[in-house]
């Protein structure tokens, strides 16, 4: 077993504790609460809109994991010999058979991780200046759980996606997108996850 591995595990452990704790809080109704009374026009929509927005995201991501090697890197880089990097919240969803579980958790819990990054990145953004700097800020801080620098720098773009939601209705619709953005992207982990 490597460092790497023992730090998945470990983080594994950590956020399934945490998710569980928080199912069983009762306070997921209280995060579902953005969802509520919105039509299903407004649901295809904003679905529409966030596949458009994530894809716009994978292609910067790939680009700009091709340009350096520099790009490419992640502090998991340093645990583990030729290791790219990865966002150590989905590690655990690649553990056989606990994957599955772990992604039901991961989806319960989307509403309440995308408005805490909302409270901290978005809340009091003044302008679209305000709103750059705030951006890749929000982008650096996933490097944090292992995303290589490159995607931290094409997250800008899912921050100034999220700013503008946020400029249009607040905390509670920059919430709605953020969450929705997430469940893009856990619905295709998923998908992968069911086919292998």
């Amino acid at each position: 077993m490597t460092v790497l591995d023992v730090v998945k595990l470990g983080f594994t452990l950590f956020v399934t504790v945490n998710f569980v704790q928080y199912a069983r809080s009762g306070q997921a109704r209280r995060h579902m609460t953005v969802f509520v009374r919105r039509p299903f026009i407004e649901w295809v929509k904003a679905i529409a809109i966030v596949i458009v927005e994530v894809a716009i995201l994978v292609t910067a991501i790939l680009l700009l994991m091709g340009l350096s090697p520099i790009l490419r890197f992640s502090w998991l880089s340093l645990l583990a010999k030729g290791e790219e990097g990865t966002n150590l919240m989905v590690a655990p969803a690649q553990i056989p058979w606990f994957g599955l579980i772990f992604i039901g958790l991961l989806a319960l819990n989307l509403p309440r991780l995308a408005r805490r990054e909302e409270e901290v990145f978005r809340r009091g953004t003044m302008n679209w200046m305000d709103a750059t700097f705030r951006s890749l800020k929000f982008g650096l801080i996933h490097m944090v759980v292992g995303v290589p620098l490159g995607a931290a720098l094409a997250l800008w773009i899912s921050g100034m996606f999220f700013s503008w939601r946020y400029f249009v209705g607040g905390i509670r619709e920059s919430t709605y997108y953020h969450t929705l953005h997430n469940g893009v992207i856990l619905a295709f982990l998923a998908s992968t996850l069911v086919s292998i």
